[in-house]
């Protein structure tokens, strides 16, 4: 095989993430053929795909897909996306939701019984998101466009592309909401001909949006990354607004320049009262009117006022010109508020990036209007949610994932999550599965009698489903249809299972290692003598700290640094570790000071990254400790993407 030519071949097995492995066949000049196996990201089991060579190296190859020739056996579902294929994105749309998570749970099994052993630890099974369309509560889009010099487009990369980025309105993974949000600024921006960062040349203004939506409240937060200079293009020399790039209406009603000192964005829409400097009238419009800049109507005897405002403009210095063009943003602003939305915009920010590299990250940050968080729900408790924390983008997938660690974390398998509430272990889904559709629950001798009380549980909560003797080749348990369910232990101990925890953490502390904005650590709070967050992310310790006050929580401690720089200096010594780490997993030194030195007799690691979790298990058997328990959810529906939680003991 030669670098850079085109080759076809089927795809007979994936691994993590989402690469396919493909069979490639050549004869060569002796009729002699040749097996080859290329490892093509993107491709499912099943497809016959075309791809170009990227490497060729002895028993390591990659390929580009370019094509998929012949669809899988597997690909049965209609994509709901009109994006599909073209965006870099949900890949696995072609799949019904149950072959995803097959496909998923396989890859992990892989994974972690090629280090751990096949059978030497208890598989709970992989939990179904709550929701499989709309999920998401967090989205980061780009500026650019579709092809080199074609019009502003607002979205994600297209596929195999670093530079190109598509449309992304009426994205399925996201409530419709983003999808208004997104098209009302990509317009207005269009309009003024606002360029867009160029990240090779580092030229232009417009680089990101991000959009939070919380889906308790349905608060949502709008922060528009750019770089600096935007006023620039909003602002004349002088400062004032220039008119065609910022409207006035034709009777000069409204303007966009309000720059008295003492008013404020919030004030001009909340305070109908005079102000110091002016009286402003707050004016009565119905939601999606043609409004200017700050809907705000000025008496007749303020026109004189702004006529000398304007010509005293000569002196006007940076940070006043600073301000008009924020009146600019305050018109997309109010843009904003009035979409018909079913959520509600309670925050617009205006983040300035001027770092080389394609990351969002804020060297200044300035409120236009609202507030610079929202607040989430998980489990009974309150978080406020700013616009860089980090926070599982799947809220109702994080009460499964959370439920699932809790009760691993007490010494329980991964009941207790979804409708039913699991007294049987039983997770209903809410994605699309035929009715007949049964579950699989494994031999022994309560087998009938676990049948027999589900059934009945079932009947009681849907009516509908019931539930086939069947018999599972791996340990644990399996999926099939709407129901997850673990039947290892036998009828009388599935009974007995809640959500107490007998004393097990109340004289102990917790240590809750990457603990974030501090959700998991919240969650075990009430039934802990005490925890303690260690985080890196200053802005996101700020922010566990805030919402374990928030939540009444007096036993919390969240201190910012590097985990293995905390671990060296704290006193305490805890009697439970959680592990959720980044993507890359934890740093080998903070698992040997874990292990070695403070040697912790159990811990729970919830990953994001199964490659990571199973470099990690290596490690940890090194130092005695083994997996108990395992289990997936999944959190990212439509793409190859899962969480996996496991339950160590420390054996030696």
């Amino acid at each position: 095989m030669k670098k850079g030519q085109i080759y076809e071949g089927t795809v007979i097995d994936i691994n993590f993430p989402d690469k396919g492995v493909v069979l490639t066949k050549e004869t060569n000049k002796d009729g002699i053929v040749n097996e080859h196996y290329v490892i093509v990201k993107g491709a499912l089991p099943g497809q016959t795909v075309r791809y170009i060579l990227q490497k060729a190296r002895a028993g390591k190859c990659k390929g580009r897909l370019l094509e998929v020739i012949n669809k899988s056996s597997f690909e049965t579902a209609k994509p709901e996306c009109a994006n599909f294929g073209v965006c870099g994105g949900c890949s696995y749309q072609t799949l019904p939701y149950k072959a995803q998570l097959e496909l998923k749970k396989n890859q992990v099994l892989k994974l972690i019984n090629g280090v751990a052993g096949e059978n030497s630890y208890i598989f709970d099974g992989i939990f179904p998101s709550p929701c499989i369309w709309g999920y998401r509560n967090k989205m980061e889009f780009s500026f650019g466009d579709e092809y080199k010099g074609g019009p502003l487009s607002l979205g994600l990369h297209k596929k195999g592309s670093i530079h190109d980025i598509i449309n992304a309105s009426g994205c399925r993974i996201v409530n419709n909401d983003y999808s208004k949000i997104l098209d009302c600024i990509r317009e207005y921006f269009f309009k003024r001909n606002i360029p867009h960062y160029n990240k090779n040349t580092h030229t232009g203004i417009l680089r990101h949006l991000l959009i939070r939506r919380s889906a308790s409240t349905g608060e949502i937060l709008v922060a528009l990354v750019t770089a600096s200079g935007l006023e620039n293009y909003m602002c004349g020399e002088d400062g004032s607004i220039v008119q065609d790039k910022c409207s006035i209406d034709s009777n000069n009603t409204f303007y966009n320049v309000i720059d008295y000192k003492n008013a404020s964005y919030m004030d001009m829409h909340n305070s109908p009262e005079d102000s110091t400097n002016t009286s402003i009238q707050k004016r009565n419009e119905k939601p999606g009117d043609n409004l200017s800049c700050n809907n705000i109507c000025l008496r007749e005897q303020d026109k004189n006022n702004i006529t000398q405002d304007k010509q005293s403009a000569d002196n006007i210095d940076k940070s006043e010109k600073s301000e008009n063009y924020k009146n600019c943003l305050y018109e997309l602003g109010t843009e904003l508020q009035h979409l018909q939305l079913e959520g509600r915009i309670t925050g617009f920010l205006h983040i300035i990036n001027n770092g080389l590299g394609d990351v969002v990250k804020s060297d200044e940050t300035h409120i236009i209007f609202g507030k610079d968080w929202i607040t989430e729900e998980i489990l009974g408790l309150k978080f406020r949610i700013s616009v860089f924390s980090f926070f599982q983008t799947n809220t109702k997938g994080a009460e499964v994932l959370y439920s699932c660690a809790r009760n691993y974390i007490y010494g329980k398998p991964a009941y207790g999550m979804g409708n039913l509430m699991g007294i049987y272990g039983i997770q209903y889904g809410t994605g699309d599965f035929e009715k007949e559709d049964s579950i699989c629950i494994p031999e022994g001798k309560n087998q009938e009698n676990t049948v027999k009380n589900i059934n009945k549980v079932l009947k009681e909560n849907t009516g509908e489903i019931n539930i086939d003797v069947a018999s599972v080749g791996i340990s644990g348990n399996i999926l099939k249809g709407n129901m997850e369910i673990n039947t290892d232990n036998n009828l009388e101990e599935i009974e007995t299972q809640n959500i107490e925890t007998d004393n097990f953490l109340e004289d102990k502390i917790v240590f809750d290692l990457y603990s974030g904005t501090g959700t998991i650590a919240q969650i075990i709070a009430p039934v802990a003598k005490k925890v303690t967050g260690v985080e890196i992310v200053e802005e996101a310790v700020e922010a566990a700290r805030q919402n374990a006050e928030y939540n009444g929580l007096k036993n919390c401690e969240f201190i910012a640094g590097d985990v293995l720089k905390v671990l060296e200096e704290i006193d305490e010594k805890p009697g439970f570790i959680i592990l959720d780490p980044p993507r890359e997993g934890v740093h080998p030194k903070a698992l040997k000071k874990i292990c070695e030195e403070i040697k912790i007799p159990e811990m729970v690691y919830i990953s994001c990254k199964p490659t990571s979790l199973a470099r990690d298990i290596t490690e940890l058997q090194k130092y005695g400790y083994s997996i108990r328990r395992l289990c997936c959810v999944d959190m990212f529906p439509q793409t190859g993407h899962v969480e996996t939680i496991c339950l160590l003991n420390r054996i030696k």
